[in-house]
Parts: C-alpha cells; sequence; structure tokens
C-alpha cells in the first residue's frame, strides 16, 4: 500500500509528585529515620540470681512504622542468692557458731 500511518506522539505525560510534600519541621514522621540517643539502662529486675535490665534508643522523627524505636536487654546482678536463713531447710548454710558454753550439769 505505501502509505505511512497516523503520527506517533513523541512525548508522553504522566502525573508525577501527586503525594503533598512533606515537611519534617511540620510534621516529624515525615522525611528520614532520625534517632535519639540511647537511655540509661534501667532497674535490674531482680537483686541476684540474674534479672535484666534494658535500654531504649528513641525515634526522634521520621515515619514511626519505618523506623520503631530501639531496646536492648543484658543480663544483670547474676551472682546467686544467699539462702532464706529462715528457712530451716537452710539451717546448715545459715548456722552461725558463737563460742561454746561451760558443760551443763550431769
Amino acid at each position: 500500500n505505501g502509505k505511512a500511518g497516523p503520527k506517533c506522539p513523541t512525548l508522553q505525560k504522566r502525573p508525577c509528585n501527586i503525594d503533598p510534600c512533606c515537611d519534617p519541621k511540620k510534621d516529624p514522621t515525615c522525611g528520614p529515620c532520625t534517632m535519639g540517643v540511647w537511655s540509661k539502662w534501667s532497674a535490674c529486675t531482680r537483686p541476684c540470681d540474674g534479672g535484666t535490665h534494658f535500654a531504649t534508643l528513641p525515634r526522634v522523627s521520621g515515619d514511626p512504622k519505618k523506623c520503631p524505636p530501639k531496646k536492648k536487654t543484658r543480663l544483670c546482678n547474676v551472682d546467686p542468692c544467699p539462702p532464706d536463713c529462715k528457712d530451716p531447710k537452710n539451717a546448715a548454710t545459715c548456722c552461725k557458731y558463737d563460742v561454746w558454753s561451760n558443760w551443763g550439769a550431769c
């Protein structure tokens, strides 16, 4: 036939940047994640026989779903507890001897 078809468009257009602009100064949940500083370690959960304590790293800005706060845990007070000397089962480990008394009468 030798005839050319319709002229093709040289440029296609599509919408872009349709989301509202993010201003972290106005909305701290948008923009990149920024983390704070690690907290001090919490009090230990046990006085002896091994407890745990934790520290947290808070999120300062950014999407909470993409950068949640972090938490780390470690053991503390791992030394064994002393025996309960009021419990008769522990009498052998809790006995404390003083000086011998004089012999009693026969």
